[in-house]
């Protein structure tokens, strides 16, 4: 499903991308503004992620049975790419039945649009589009062993394979991180330039 909003209501998108998807999680204690506090009961694990970074991202969601996904990527591609991390993502999150929500710039190339289509295509996804995006952030929720959290550099698209990208992987017991950083981040968005995926003709040179 695509969203947009207008007035900071949220209103559906085109038909073939609808499907039920979930509210959002009721946000935890925090501790002041625009920090999350972890206790001694919400130990984390932190590490610097270095090279190939979506590759390591995809291969750490493969280790988990995640029920919810949250993408936050200016530009995306290679959903129609065998083996590229997205891919990889999109087939895993389909295998297990998980929730994706993505956060995204609206399609002007080809390949961003194919990938918007195919997240959005998954049942109880959601895709959210906004033009003024350029933070990068996944977060991977799974019941068995909490899930992670990974912010950085780079953008889910096959160029960033080949660029010198950094990420910070954070790692908990629990979905701490999910119910603590995802109602966060959306909040952060700025509403009024959130909107409908135009589904036009993508323009070249868009993708970064």
């Amino acid at each position: 499903m695509i969203e947009s909003t207008r007035g900071g209501r949220l209103s559906a998108g085109p038909k073939h991308l609808r499907a039920a998807a979930a509210g959002p999680a009721r946000l935890p204690r925090s501790g002041g503004r625009g920090f999350v506090t972890l206790s001694p009961s919400h130990q984390a694990g932190v590490r610097l992620v270095r090279g190939d970074i979506l590759l390591a991202l995809a291969r750490e969601i493969e280790r988990t049975r995640p029920r919810r996904l949250t993408l936050f990527t200016p530009w995306l591609s290679g959903a129609d790419v065998r083996s590229t991390p997205l891919r990889r993502i999109i087939d895993h999150a389909r295998a297990n039945g998980t929730r994706v929500l993505l956060v995204t710039r609206p399609g002007m190339s080809a390949g961003h649009l194919a990938a918007i289509t195919a997240v959005g295509g998954l049942p109880g996804s959601r895709v959210i589009l906004n033009s003024r995006l350029h933070a990068k952030l996944f977060v991977c929720e799974d019941d068995r062993n909490g899930g992670f959290a990974m912010v950085g550099s780079a953008n889910l698209t096959r160029g960033a394979t080949n660029l010198d990208e950094f990420a910070v992987l954070v790692k908990t017991g629990d979905t701490y991180l999910s119910r603590a950083l995802v109602p966060r981040a959306l909040k952060s968005l700025t509403t009024n330039d959130v909107y409908r995926l135009p589904l036009g003709q993508p323009r070249k040179g868009a993708e970064r």
